[in-house]
């Protein structure tokens, strides 16, 4: 029955293609596959078709079932040179992490994957809270290592308490959406853009308004003005950021 399933699947309907299409190459590789699947499909040996011996099919699969649920695998021994202490950590961090930090007074650590941002305490280490996070850049300690401070796709910037374990301030950022690359200052109080005209803006997180700005800041190379132009037609001048 794999021949008709697989056919189903694929939505050939039965096209197995034939001499002309193998000729001329438009054969797909689906049609190729049903094709071998067909030619090779063949009936069950009749000993694979016979029963076992009558009224013992539920004492097998009984005794199969507890050995299956009495099984233990064995678990290889962990070797680590030079470890000084392990805990575990509740609830513990997500494996696709893409940056960890430490504060600048080594007293909290900071873990941050494409949701969420994690704080820590590094003695002992226990996680402390989650912040929630989504499409969110780097998120950073402030210099005073009492705070945390990240700004979204949005330029929604957000400051963190760690001591009350809340958030402190939210602002959003509407003086500057056009915006080829941002970055946000340690402290959380200026953003900075650089604009489609490659002009850098100083934006105050805080009032909204751009306090400082500069044209001209970067000159690009011929290839790079031709790459700006054609992301430009493409309406992607965002991606040249990246």
């Amino acid at each position: 029955r794999y021949v008709d399933f697989f056919d189903r699947t694929a939505q050939l309907q039965g096209n197995k293609g034939n001499f002309w299409t193998d000729f001329f190459g438009t054969t797909s590789s689906e049609s190729k596959r049903l094709r071998t699947l067909a030619r090779e499909a063949g009936p069950l040996a009749q000993n694979c078709l016979s029963s076992g011996p009558n009224g013992d099919t539920t004492v097998r699969f009984q005794k199969w079932q507890k050995e299956v649920i009495g099984s233990t695998f064995a678990a290889a021994q962990e070797n680590i040179p030079g470890l000084l202490s392990r805990v575990a950590l509740t609830p513990r961090l997500r494996g696709d992490l893409r940056s960890i930090q430490f504060s600048a007074d080594g007293r909290y650590l900071l873990a941050q994957d494409d949701g969420s941002v994690f704080v820590l305490s590094r003695e002992p280490l226990a996680t402390l809270f989650r912040i929630e996070a989504v499409d969110s850049h780097p998120a950073q300690f402030t210099p005073d290592s009492k705070s945390i401070v990240f700004y979204d796709k949005e330029l929604r910037v957000e400051k963190w308490d760690i001591a009350a374990k809340q958030r402190s301030a939210v602002h959003e950022i509407t003086s500057a959406r056009r915006c080829l690359e941002t970055s946000l200052s340690p402290s959380g109080e200026a953003l900075a853009c650089l604009t489609p005209e490659l002009e850098m803006q100083l934006v105050d997180v805080e009032k909204d308004p751009v306090v400082f700005r500069r044209k001209s800041f970067f000159e690009l190379d011929m290839f790079e003005a031709f790459l700006m132009a054609f992301l430009d037609l493409l309406d992607g001048r965002d991606s040249l950021a990246q």
